[in-house]
């Protein structure tokens, strides 16, 4: 691992609806996701797995990988991002793990789960795209554990010529 990747981890105990949160250099197992978030009283559980893909959705812009890098404060703001979730919605439990490197087409590059008393809220406890905040410091919707949080940076490597993504200032994962 290099400088630009730091890693964090916690992970709560059954009165703490997070379960666990990190940010790592290695391969993220979807089952440990899915598992962190099992609750007896839980009757809906959504599972969110983001992949790098083979184009960053403009004509002509192949992707080979993502590098992504860690600012030393990401962890905070994932856990700051996963309390507000909790906080809004009736969450018996969550899990948000992120990665950081060199990934490659199809490596998992975020793994969400949430598990909640009935599938409804499930799922508005992972909002969908059209309820992202759209700005910084937007507290009007429910922040989206699936964009990467402020703090995780990600450089896309093409065939030509590496790039980095205008930011879109759209928070956390």
């Amino acid at each position: 691992m290099d400088d630009m990747a730091p890693t964090y981890e916690e992970r709560g105990d059954g009165d703490d609806p997070i379960r666990l949160l990190a940010i790592r250099d290695t391969p993220l197992s979807v089952d440990e996701v899915l598992g962190a978030v099992g609750d007896d009283a839980a009757g809906g559980t959504t599972l969110f797995v983001g992949t790098v893909r083979d184009h960053d959705g403009r004509p002509d812009a192949a992707v080979t990988g993502l590098s992504y890098s860690a600012h030393p404060t990401a962890g905070a703001e994932l856990r700051r991002v996963a309390e507000k979730v909790a906080a809004d919605f009736p969450v018996r439990a969550l899990a948000a793990v992120h990665r950081v490197g060199d990934l490659r087409v199809g490596d998992i590059a975020v793994v969400v789960a949430v598990a909640c008393p009935h599938r409804g809220e499930a799922f508005r406890g992972e909002p969908p795209a059209d309820r992202r905040p759209e700005g910084p410091g937007s507290d009007l919707e429910a922040p989206d554990l699936r964009r990467r949080p402020r703090g995780l940076g990600r450089r896309v490597g093409a065939p030509i010529a590496p790039t980095w993504p205008r930011s879109r200032g759209r928070g956390p994962l």
